[in-house]
Parts: C-alpha cells; sequence; structure tokens
C-alpha cells in the first residue's frame, strides 16, 4: 500500500507540457481553423482534446480524474491505475483491522473466561490478547473510523 501511495505522490500525473510561445500559439490556431476548444484560458497553452485544467495544481492534465486531496496530486492517465491499487489494498488493510479488533474484543469479553496480562506476562493458551495488543488495535480501529471519512469522499469526487 505505501508503495502506491508513493507512486501517487511522485509520479507526474499527466501534465500538458507548458508552451511559452503564445503568439506563435495563436498562428498555429489560425493555421488550424481556429478551434478554441484546444487552448485554455488559464494556462494560455494548447492542450489535447482529452486533458482539462486542474485549479488546484494551475495545470493541464492529459485524461484528467479529480485532483485528490488525500495525496495531493492530480489523478491523470499516468496514476490512475496506482490510485485504484492504492484503494483496493487499502481497503484490504482497513477490512483487516476492523476483523482482527472484532476478534481481539471477543476473546477479551469473555467467551474462553480471558484476564487480561501485563506487559511482561506473555498470554495463557485460552486467551491470546494481551493490554498492548487490544491498545493497539484500538487505536488502529479509531484511525480507521477517522479515514473512513476522507476516504468515501475521494471515492466521490
Amino acid at each position: 500500500m505505501a508503495i502506491f501511495f508513493y507512486f501517487l505522490v511522485l509520479i507526474n500525473p499527466g501534465y500538458v507540457p507548458k508552451q511559452r510561445n503564445f503568439m506563435g500559439l495563436l498562428e498555429r490556431l489560425l493555421d488550424e481553423k481556429f478551434y478554441l476548444d484546444y487552448v485554455c484560458v488559464y494556462c494560455e497553452n494548447l492542450r489535447p482534446e482529452n486533458a482539462s485544467h486542474c485549479n488546484f495544481c494551475h495545470r493541464c492534465v492529459e485524461k484528467f480524474d479529480h485532483h485528490c486531496n488525500f495525496v495531493n496530486n492530480c489523478l491523470g492517465y499516468r496514476n490512475h491505475k496506482y490510485f485504484l491499487f492504492f484503494l483496493v489494498f487499502f481497503f484490504v488493510y482497513m477490512s483487516s483491522i476492523v476483523v482482527h479488533t472484532i476478534n481481539s474484543f471477543v476473546i477479551f469479553t469473555g467467551v474462553n473466561n480471558c484476564t487480561l496480562s501485563n506487559i511482561t506476562e506473555p498470554p495463557t493458551k485460552e486467551c491470546s490478547v494481551s493490554i498492548p495488543e487490544l491498545v493497539l488495535q484500538c487505536y488502529l480501529l479509531a484511525v480507521i473510523v477517522m479515514h473512513s471519512p476522507m476516504v468515501l469522499l475521494q471515492l466521490k469526487s
């Protein structure tokens, strides 16, 4: 999951290279029957047909999907597949933490008549949940609860 996150953050999403010659751009448009659909008024740049302007990055991106605040980068044709892999692995990660936390609570609540063990004492065979383990799993569950709305908002856009 971390590898795909770094790919999302570091890979160029497909920015359209800026052309500094605006007069040359106008001459080219006049030669091509003056189609203004391919001119970005924000960048003053000629862009491909499938590109859109990102208001956060202030650049045009080919096959622009959206600007993801979670990874602080645009999603374009070069990094869209990494975004999908990242979402799949993030969902698997969140699901596994929820399952392990529920399992720990079931064991802890007395299904097997468990008692809490200290940090120095290893847990017994009947009870495999120690205090640090339970605290860590509760912390991870809280992190999931706090990050879920952000991920769901990214899926919506």
